[in-house]
C-alpha cells in the first residue's frame, strides 16, 4: 500500500525503546511513533519518515502513572507545574488539592 497517509511522516519516533505498555505483559524493545496526541504505530519504524527521532536505546517508555495518594496539596501552590510529580512519570493524581487558610484572589 503506497498511498500519501502511509507515508506521510510521524511527528516523531523513539527509536529503539524498551516499551513497557501498562498490562503487565513482559518489557520489549520497539519504535513508537507519535502523531499529534496520539500513538501512530509501534514495530520496527527504521524506515518510517519522522520531523523529530529521539535515540531512546537504554531507556523506558511507558504511559503515565497515576499516584493514587498524593499529598502534594501545596506543592502546587508553590509550583503550578508540578515538576516533582512529572519528572518522576506521575500524570494525574487521585487527592483532593485543600490549602488552609486561603485568602481569595
Amino acid at each position: 500500500m503506497n498511498n500519501d497517509l502511509h507515508d506521510a511522516p510521524f511527528d516523531l519516533i523513539f527509536d529503539q525503546a524498551t516499551v513497557v505498555d501498562g498490562t503487565g505483559a513482559p518489557s520489549y524493545v520497539a519504535d513508537v511513533a507519535i502523531s499529534g496526541d496520539r500513538i501512530g504505530m509501534i514495530g520496527d519504524l527504521r524506515d518510517r519518515a519522522a520531523f523529530r527521532r529521539v535515540d531512546s536505546r537504554g531507556l523506558i517508555l511507558s504511559p503515565g502513572f497515576i499516584d493514587v495518594h498524593t499529598h502534594q496539596d501545596n506543592a502546587l501552590l508553590v509550583g503550578p507545574e508540578m515538576a516533582p510529580s512529572v519528572s518522576q512519570g506521575i500524570t494525574g493524581g487521585r487527592a483532593a488539592v485543600r490549602c488552609a487558610p486561603a485568602r481569595s484572589a
